[in-house]
């Protein structure tokens, strides 16, 4: 009968889609699957239907849950498996007949952690290839820094290395170790930071240039529901980032992946909340701010505007007061600015100073040295653009 496949569905809201989803699996030429249809409270009818087919065929399990989001859909999932190999398909999207005999084979040649198929983007009418810039072929632990990392971003039209958790078979031990690393509260992101610790755990990756995963293109899913706290999301996925690291280490080709993919969505978002152009778009240095310190902000020009945007966006930190020299002119504008003396009826950590260079920031400094307010902490750094031109440098 071969070994068990445990193919875990994240449901949510699909109505129009799963049924598609669930005889894709169905239709699988190997049969040995284990398949686990996690309802995360669908309201749609969804759930009525994962219970007709739970009943048409003895190898679905349906599991209900209220709400919690599609990480957490993905830890009940991995709990209730028992497969020795887990895979993924999204309640939307739906596999060719072949794929788990494909992937199984793979896996089995050559002894490694996980394996990677191709996919293609449907849009209903019409499908869409992207040329991928990696040979397909095995990949060691000892290759990864050369061949595998650097082409983990896609690069003009061309896809690198896919971060998604679909469209890929897994070792179940390796699957539930990284899985259970991804924070719950990640709803952005959330198959990168998976990826990234499954990067530093494993030892060997396939990947394969066959196209058999489908992966649906519509405006709402469990992916794109995202709501303004986009920021707080960010600021969840830099935690998680330190948590994966302090657990599997560092590797500087991979930080550097990651960050980038932080900025850019980042911009897409909060670019969106100040009604401005992405190009224009700075980004708050995270790193240089203490976990839960209360923030005054120096500065109303563009940089002080983008870094309002994301600050009120988040609870990483407390924004306790705006400042501005012209504060007066931003009032008249609709902006919540006072003026620089009110930082001595404030309580604060720190001073955050939201200004493009250095002279600017050092005019700012002797200012708050003569009002007696530069003893306290100061965070400056030159800010960055986050947009596509800066993004091909990071």
């Amino acid at each position: 009968m071969g070994e068990l496949i445990s193919i875990i569905v994240p449901v949510y809201n699909v109505v129009d889609y799963i049924e598609h989803c669930i005889l894709s699996i169905l239709r699988q030429t190997y049969s040995n699957l284990e398949i686990l249809l996690i309802d995360d409270g669908s309201t749609d009818g969804s759930s009525e239907l994962c219970d007709k087919y739970q009943q048409i065929d003895s190898r679905i399990k349906v599991i209900h849950n209220r709400h919690e989001g599609l990480v957490r859909t993905r830890k009940i999932g991995a709990e209730q498996s028992s497969g020795k190999f887990i895979t993924i398909v999204d309640g939307d999207d739906w596999i060719d007949d072949g794929t788990c005999e494909h992937m199984l084979k793979l896996i089995h040649d050559s002894q490694a952690d996980v394996v990677d198929v191709g996919y293609k983007k449907e849009y209903g009418s019409y499908y869409e290839i992207t040329k991928k810039n990696i040979v397909p072929g095995i990949y060691d632990r000892k290759d990864f820094d050369s061949s595998l990392f650097p082409l983990l971003w896609n690069q003009a039209d061309v896809q690198g290395v896919i971060h998604t958790i679909w469209g890929k078979l897994y070792r179940r031990d390796v699957y539930i170790w990284c899985q259970n690393l991804v924070d719950d509260r990640v709803g952005i992101g959330e198959d990168l930071m998976y990826f990234y610790a499954l990067l530093l755990k494993i030892d060997k990756y396939v990947m394969s240039d066959i196209c058999l995963y489908h992966y649906r293109q519509r405006k709402t899913s469990m992916v794109h529901d995202i709501d303004n706290s986009v920021i707080e999301n960010v600021n969840y996925l830099y935690a998680n980032i330190k948590q994966i690291e302090k657990s599997l280490g560092i590797n500087n080709i991979l930080y550097r992946k990651i960050r980038r993919y932080l900025y850019e969505i980042t911009v897409q978002y909060t670019g969106q909340i100040l009604e401005t152009k992405a190009t224009r778009m700075y980004m708050v240095p995270w790193h240089l701010i203490p976990f839960g310190a209360k923030l005054a902000l120096y500065g109303a020009g563009s940089v002080g505007k983008a870094f309002y945007a994301q600050l009120m966006c988040s609870d990483y930190c407390n924004l306790g007061i705006w400042v501005d020299k012209n504060d007066e002119t931003y009032k008249k504008k609709g902006f919540k600015v006072e003026p620089v003396k009110q930082l001595e009826h404030t309580e604060y950590d720190v001073i955050l100073i939201a200004v493009k260079d250095r002279k600017m920031k050092d005019q700012i400094v002797k200012e708050l040295e003569l009002l007696r307010l530069g003893k306290k902490r100061l965070i400056w750094e030159s800010p960055k653009i986050v947009g596509h031109a800066y993004l091909m440098d990071i």
